[in-house]
């Protein structure tokens, strides 16, 4: 994730310095960009291999992305989804004589 998150600060940092800064030429910039995005995605592809998130890991900083795909996504793909970031379901104990179940009670512990 350092590798992720190093590539992710350099390519806004770039990105400032081209748009905002006006230090670099479009010349400079869109090689610089070019191999910048590259080694991101292949930094965030060995991270999720790594991790075993495969399902997810195209998705490693991309929340919005992954927010679509969700709505369109199968059932079958969403559990997969659920299941590469949630460690487990911990249940407190319930009031003696309620019936209904209350989600107060449901705590999810993340694997990320």
């Amino acid at each position: 994730t350092a590798a992720v998150r190093r590539d992710e600060e350099a390519l806004a940092m770039l990105s400032k310095d081209f748009y905002v800064e006006n230090i670099l030429t479009r010349e400079e910039y869109l090689p610089a960009r070019a191999e910048l995005s590259a080694r991101l995605e292949g930094n965030r592809a060995r991270l999720a291999k790594r991790d075993g998130r495969g399902v997810i890991g195209q998705f490693v900083g991309e929340g919005a992305t992954l927010r679509t795909a969700w709505a369109t996504g199968s059932l079958e793909w969403r559990r997969s989804v659920v299941g590469a970031l949630l460690d487990r379901v911990v249940i407190a104990p319930g009031k003696a004589g309620r019936v209904a179940m209350d989600p107060a009670r449901v705590q999810p512990v993340w694997r990320y």
